[in-house]
């Protein structure tokens, strides 16, 4: 009797476990196109190893002379900065309701707002695209490569025909709660019809969003924080390239970090980007070519009322007084 209880006791503890993984299995499934934006990325950093001979290169490149046309029309643009879009009733900071993120795309679109991708401001500085007087510009971008930029975000992009600029995590893509590197090349390819240039293209939000300024504790050697700059940002930038079909390629900084950052800045050159996204909040005229390394944003954040974006077209932020938030 006393054996058969042993036994008993075993069998009901290992069903009991065996539930448990279940409803646990479950529950993530559940849980990763919902799961809250506010998640720890440093969590999932991955060690890197180098793979390409840039990756050693510590010169100090010529900041690129980029020519534009001279106008005495300004080409006023705003880069929007979205992140996890959500059907949560109490969504994270950085997480933007299905509904609002509609009703933004309709705001745009009933206030003429003319909506590019990023590698735009290179057609409006060459002048490719003339703007017209008192004519705006946005952005539309994505931070963090969500599944929910491909499950909620893409459809409602297409139902208003609006390009848009996503920045992936490339060691995050293929995990759950992210985009795999099949929806990410659908989404590149995507065009309204086979005549035009697809709608949307994509950047780099690092390989494993580590912070990109320099942290004297963390890097006590300078060459060593060089070329771990140059390897988060040449492997991600090789990554995405090997998936989708562009020529310019743009950085966001993680966390918004490392923004006017001499070294940040040439790594950004040194390995081949087209321009360098921050969080500093702000407008800026994309005919003035010095933007280009440090573009100003707006993060729409849940609690965000897109009817603020006039103030933000109203007065361009200068070069000093801007206002820095941390933003993933």
């Amino acid at each position: 009797m006393r054996k058969s209880h042993v036994r008993v006791m075993a069998y009901a503890f290992l069903l009991a476990v065996a539930l448990l993984v279940s409803a646990c299995s479950a529950s993530i499934q559940n849980m990763s196109l919902e799961q809250p934006h506010n998640s720890d990325a440093e969590s999932k950093a991955v060690e890197l190893t180098p793979s390409d001979p840039i990756e050693y290169d510590t010169s100090m490149p010529q900041f690129p002379v980029l020519q534009s046309v001279e106008s005495d029309v300004a080409a006023s643009v705003l880069i929007l900065m979205y992140h996890n879009i959500t059907t949560l009733t109490d969504p994270g900071t950085y997480d933007r309701r299905l509904q609002d993120f509609d009703n933004d795309l309709k705001y745009l679109q009933d206030n003429n707002i003319t909506i590019i991708r990023l590698s735009d401001i290179l057609k409006i500085q060459s002048g490719e695209i003339v703007p017209q007087e008192g004519q705006r510009f946005a952005v539309i971008s994505f931070d963090d490569g969500y599944v929910s930029a491909y499950a909620r975000a893409f459809p409602i992009l297409k139902k208003y025909n609006m390009p848009a600029t996503f920045f992936i995590i490339t060691s995050f893509v293929g995990t759950s709660g992210y985009m795999t590197w099949e929806e990410i090349e659908e989404i590149a390819g995507y065009s309204p019809d086979s005549g035009r240039q697809p709608l949307y293209e994509f950047g780099s939000h690092t390989v494993d969003h580590r912070s990109l300024a320099y942290d004297a504790s963390a890097f006590p050697d300078r060459n060593d924080y060089i070329m771990f700059l140059n390897m988060e940002l040449n492997q991600s930038k090789n990554a995405i390239l090997q998936h989708v079909n562009q020529t310019d390629i743009f950085l966001a900084l993680p966390y918004g970090d490392g923004a006017y950052e001499q070294e940040v800045t040439c790594a950004a050159i040194r390995t081949g980007y087209t321009g360098l996204r921050t969080s500093i909040y702000g407008a800026f005229d994309a005919y003035n070519t010095n933007w280009n390394y440090h573009l100003p944003s707006l993060a729409i954040l849940g609690s965000t009322s897109i009817s603020v974006l006039p103030d933000y077209y109203e007065q361009l932020l200068p070069e000093t007084g801007m206002l820095m938030l941390s933003v993933r």
